[in-house]
């Protein structure tokens, strides 16, 4: 996390905070992990409750860890200040920031670390335990070297606080939306297997089947996935002359997406409580609609 920088006094003012090229992709990479972590539940994939977990971290980076941003700020001109010093390095005020973030950071790990518990079970959250111990062990290690720290090097940590944050809110802006839309009709398209198994168990029985069970029972192979890494899988209620089959997935700041198939298009048969659903929309495909619900 530390560049070096060239200590010479006879420096031109624009290079004073260059950095070298793997310092620039140490910050590059950080962001574009965020993004991969927010964006992964939208992906082609086998079911998979760990990225559900890390999209939920990346999330909450964008709501919470805005707060850090200005701090980030303040330290990086801080290091700025630190290097163009051409006395010794100061290292007293970027470390009060550097403790003031640590501080704040952890508050947010505990609140994302109660959001997971809640969302998605025991095992999430004890994996983002096991996560957080390994950062903040990093993160203390890296506090006393840069106590000790009597170079002209920056520190990349404001850099950090301040993109990651405004990357992951302008990833939950302007890409969950069109990620969303994507994964719903993969997961849509994948379902006209297990419809058309619906519709032949009616055709030799006369009705619908009553559940899920009896439906797995008459195809005789494993049950049809969505094959989105976000998406579990699909559901089915029988509602007497009709059924439903649906499937969810989850969305920016805490928002789940009920996606219904309904023959005779009546959704609110679905199962889920869809009474709480705050906007609901036509798919592009017939019969299908989808709810945002809190």
């Amino acid at each position: 996390m530390i560049g070096d920088l060239d200590a010479t006094n006879h420096q031109s003012p624009h290079k004073f905070f260059a950095m070298k090229k793997l310092d620039w992709m140490k910050v590059a990479g950080m962001n574009l992990l965020i993004i991969a972590m927010i964006l992964a539940p939208f992906l082609p994939g086998p079911p998979n409750e760990l990225v559900l977990g890390m999209s939920l971290i990346g999330g909450f980076m964008g709501i919470l860890g805005l707060a850090l941003v200005p701090v980030g700020i303040i330290w990086t001109i801080l290091e700025i200040k630190k290097i163009r010093s051409i006395e010794s390095p100061n290292w007293k005020p970027s470390y009060t920031m550097a403790i003031i973030a640590t501080v704040m950071f952890a508050a947010f790990c505990v609140l994302i670390e109660i959001g997971i518990s809640l969302t998605y079970g025991s095992f999430a959250c004890a994996l983002g335990i096991v996560l957080g111990i390994l950062g903040f062990k990093y993160v203390f290690k890296e506090l006393k070297n840069l106590k000790n720290n009597t170079d002209k090097k920056i520190c990349l940590a404001p850099l950090y606080l301040s993109t990651v944050p405004l990357t992951a809110l302008v990833v939950q802006l302007f890409l969950m939306k069109p990620a969303s839309h994507f994964s719903r009709n993969v997961a849509i398209e994948k379902s006209q297997e297990l419809i058309a198994s619906v519709e032949a168990y009616k055709s030799r029985h006369g009705q619908y089947p009553e559940n899920m069970d009896e439906l797995k029972l008459f195809m005789r192979f494993d049950m049809p996935s969505p094959k989105v890494m976000g998406i579990q899988e699909y559901n089915y209620k029988r509602s007497g002359d009709d059924y439903n089959i649906g499937f969810k997935q989850n969305l920016d700041f805490g928002l789940e997406e009920i996606v219904v198939y309904a023959k005779n298009n009546r959704h609110e048969d679905y199962y889920f409580t869809l009474k709480g659903a705050l906007e609901s929309y036509d798919s592009e495909y017939a019969h299908w609609r989808y709810f945002w619900c809190d």
